[in-house]
């Protein structure tokens, strides 16, 4: 399945509607019409322009003409003229005034583009025409008339196609007749209007071809532009079109990187919470079963602190490529994070069909595992939900399948395990139970015991080592076994094992100043506490704020600590050996650690652990492994704590050793500080008197 789209970055280019081919098209044919329009209106303002040129001038002409005719015709002609307003045909033979006054006209038209002269009385009465048989006709309703006689020149260009000019009849031709007032002089009132027609054809072929020229020059000019700016749309198109191209990869990888594991390429817990939703709707609505297993890789840390984190992320894609080949396609994966999995089998017919995945990804995780020459096995936890059995959320069900995976792993691991009721009420009083160790620590119901250490050979106590009990307000008292593992497991111990150091210190200085100095102080830490970056900084602390002597605190370690980080514990060790504190392996032996690798720490002390003390005299295998451990502590000038002995054989059998330091009930068990404080010390200790066989005591398995 693909993973949905979210609101993740800016979405694609296309999705705002631009397009870049449809981008180019529209360009070009709005470009093209924006072309088209240009053309025709600059065509058509070049044209108006050079008419109004051509108008301008011709009359201007016309204007200086009717000038000169004004003085040599109608100054001399101009009282005559009513008397002679027949038809030119029908009085030309008979005026003689007439006749001269033709002639002029004529003479000063020779050289001249005029058509034809035509004067007019101002109420609009033809006086006369240069064309001959033209019956005269009224201009009173002519609006260039009316204007000319106001004292005004105007002009009107017409197309003629037949037109009765002064010598002949002429077809086809552009004509600007004029009309010009008449005045005797240039400050006198307007006496008559002369008409000139005017042959302006010739400029009109010019004009059309100059126009033709400038029409093309422009057609090409807007092409070239036109084809360079369709150039640069199209390339910035193109670019824009690859941009977008881009962005939306761009965008699709960043969907894809939001929903799915950087390392295996499996769905991410979000990718995988999102389609489980989808798969579980659809389980619903065709009414199908869905099996969810949540499964965690055991023993995966100590192969990533072995091998380096480089070898276990090349496990963990080596994992998830088998898990893919051993589901179906349709089949959620996903990687939760760390060494934590998931499939959902969207579509089963039984659970026994879930039984036999299940089982087959086990096996798959058995198969060792090579890299770099480097071989590595691990187990497989796993908790198993079905819906719509469990009917639940998509939250709510990976909580569960979860909660059933840490139920097999505080069970023996390796195995899987349906969810149910059971466990997670379970689950619930393990959080109720975190709850409660929470206000313990708040209300102070944890309590520090001190259990002394003799040395049996000045019989008398040099030290002891303090250990933590819990008084529940309503189950009494809680042994350490059975919370330390939980204070452990959630974080807690931290702060408890913080709160034992400065409560411990606190009460051994007190001791020290009522004249117990000698008093050597030993504190237990966990492996949490140790491998804290800031441990050191905080042995320093409680000591400052306790006025503490560091050479008075003996710091115990396990041998499993010492393990996890060679360096770190090796800088740590010797940073508290250099402020003075000791140091103590605890349980010593059950570590598998080799001589080479112990001798690399600075260490003060070795304690034997009580697992090899108890009956010692009567196991030949335990006698030999105190035995080696003795003479391993004298090898190395360390210091032997032998604690847990309760039998006055297993003190002969370590004094015979040379063990000079004794833990135990068989001298005292663990004392309240009130105790303590009024314990009966002496140089010589009377043994009857330090062993105490109450019956109510709490066994040593229980300490």
């Amino acid at each position: 399945m693909s993973a949905p789209e979210s609101d993740i970055g800016n979405p694609p280019l296309s999705q705002h509607g631009i397009h870049p081919k449809r981008l180019v098209r529209n360009f070009a044919i709005a470009g093209f019409l924006t072309f088209l329009i240009v053309t025709l209106l600059l065509g058509m303002l070049f044209r108006q322009i050079s008419l109004d040129n051509l108008v301008e001038v011709t009359e201007a002409r016309n204007v200086a003409l009717a000038t000169v005719l004004s003085h040599n015709i109608w100054n001399k002609y101009g009282e005559q003229l009513p008397s002679m307003s027949v038809d030119v045909d029908e009085s030309l033979t008979d005026s003689t005034a007439f006749v001269r006054m033709h002639e002029s006209i004529l003479a000063e038209l020779a050289t001249l583009p005029i058509l034809n002269i035509k004067i007019y009385s101002l109420d609009g009465s033809m006086l006369y025409s240069a064309s001959f048989g033209e019956r005269k006709l009224s201009k009173n309703h002519s609006e260039n008339f009316v204007r000319a006689s106001e004292g005004e020149t105007s002009s009107q260009l017409t197309f003629r196609e037949h037109f009765r000019a002064s010598h002949s009849v002429i077809r086809d031709r552009h004509v600007l007749n004029s009309y010009i007032p008449i005045r005797s002089s240039n400050n006198s009132p307007v006496e008559g209007v002369f008409e000139l027609y005017t042959d302006v054809s010739p400029v009109m072929t010019g004009i059309n071809h100059t126009q033709l020229l400038f029409m093309t020059g422009l057609i090409v000019l807007l092409l070239v532009i036109y084809s360079a700016l369709l150039f640069v749309v199209g390339r910035t198109a193109h670019v824009f079109q690859g941009h977008s191209l881009a962005h939306e990869a761009n965008h699709k990888l960043m969907l894809y990187q939001a929903m799915h594991d950087p390392l295996t390429g499996l769905l991410n817990r979000k990718g995988f919470a999102e389609q489980l939703k989808e798969s579980m709707q659809q389980a619903t609505q065709e009414s199908r079963l869905l099996a969810l297993l949540y499964m965690d890789l055991d023993g995966f840390k100590q192969i990533n602190d072995s091998f380096g984190h480089a070898f276990g992320d090349e496990l963990l894609k080596e994992f998830a490529t088998k898990l893919q080949h051993s589901t179906r396609g349709d089949d959620l994966l996903s990687r939760m994070g760390g060494d934590e999995f998931t499939i959902a089998l969207t579509s089963i017919e039984n659970i026994e069909e879930v039984q036999m995945v299940a089982e087959r990804i086990i096996s798959i995780a058995q198969e060792p595992f090579m890299h770099n020459g480097i071989n590595a096995s691990f187990g497989i936890s796993m908790g198993i939900t079905i819906y719509p059995l469990d009917e639940a959320d998509v939250d709510t069900l990976i909580k569960h399948a979860d909660t059933a995976m840490y139920d097999v792993k505080e069970n023996g691991k390796g195995n899987y395990r349906f969810y149910s009721n059971e466990i997670n009420e379970e689950r619930l009083r393990k959080t109720l139970y975190v709850e409660e160790l929470k206000q313990a620590l708040q209300q102070d119901q944890f309590e520090v015991l001190y259990q002394p250490k003799v040395n049996i050979v000045h019989s008398r106590v040099v030290g002891m080592e303090a250990l933590v009990r819990w008084h529940h307000p309503q189950h009494g008292l809680i042994s350490p076994a059975e919370f330390i593992p939980v204070l452990e497991e959630n974080g807690l111990i931290l702060e408890v094992g913080e709160w034992i150091l400065r409560k411990a210190c606190e009460t051994t200085r007190g001791w020290h100043q009522q004249g117990l100095d000698h008093l050597v102080l030993a504190v237990n830490v966990s492996p949490m506490q140790f491998q804290k970056d800031d441990f050191i900084e905080c042995v320093a602390e409680v000591l400052e704020q306790t006025d503490y002597p560091a050479d008075r605190l003996e710091i115990e370690v396990t041998e499993g600590s010492l393990i996890e980080d060679r360096d770190d514990c090796i800088a740590k060790l010797q940073s508290l050996r250099d402020m003075g504190v000791k140091v103590a392996v605890d349980d010593f032996g059950t570590g598998y650690s080799s001589l080479s690798y112990l001798q690399q720490f600075p260490i003060n002390t070795l304690k034997i652990d009580r697992c090899f003390i108890k009956q010692l005299y009567e196991s030949r295998d335990n006698a030999s492994i105190v035995t080696a451990i003795m003479a391993l502590a004298h090898s190395m000038h360390l210091d032997v704590v032998a604690e847990g002995v309760e039998e006055p054989q297993e003190l002969a059998f370590l004094s015979a050793l040379g063990c000079r330091v004794i833990q135990g009930y068989l001298f005292s068990r663990p004392l309240t500080a009130e105790q303590f404080g009024q314990y009966h010390i002496t140089d010589t200790i009377v043994q009857d008197k330090m062993v105490q066989e109450e019956s109510d005591l709490p066994s040593q398995d229980a300490i």
